[in-house]
């Protein structure tokens, strides 16, 4: 049975995975937009100080750990188990990747349609013609073989 299409496990994982890459890099930036910590009044306040900027690395390190499960998730969603290689087991994850894969050949189905590959090789043909003394291949304009000298 062929997979065409994925699962709506992994369509889950995936969106799910980009929810939390999205909410870790807006957390993330947050932390740095945010003036919480001003030097001017708090300069005698060093516990306040202290404080908030405890509470501003406890908000980036839980960004970064939001946006490092998001792509894990990613992965998983887009993947598979095997195709993301937490299982090392190869008929799985062609199972895994066929969507994918299959997508793919259809792009690269696309791009050959648009080059018209059988004309350009048409176009850039090479004849060569063998000599019957020596076997040597020689171009078809050429009146004597290139090889033993003797004409063609």
């Amino acid at each position: 049975m062929s997979n065409k299409n994925f699962s709506d496990k992994r369509k889950l994982t995936y969106y799910l995975g980009i929810i939390l890459v999205v909410i870790g890099a807006i957390l993330f930036i947050s932390t740095f937009l945010n003036q919480t910590i001003s030097f001017g009044d708090e300069l005698g306040d060093f516990d306040g100080f202290k404080e908030k900027l405890k509470n501003q690395m406890f908000r980036a390190g839980s960004a970064v750990i939001l946006i490092s499960i998001g792509t894990i998730l990613l992965a998983l969603g887009r993947r598979g188990i095997a195709g993301a290689g937490l299982i090392l087991d190869t008929e799985r994850e062609r199972k895994d990747l066929e969507p994918i894969n299959r997508m793919r050949g259809r792009q690269l189905n696309d791009a050959l349609e648009e080059v018209d590959l059988k004309q350009h090789l048409a176009q850039n043909q090479i004849i060569k013609i063998k000599c019957q003394s020596c076997a040597h291949l020689n171009d078809e304009h050429d009146n004597f073989c290139s090889g033993c000298g003797k004409k063609i």
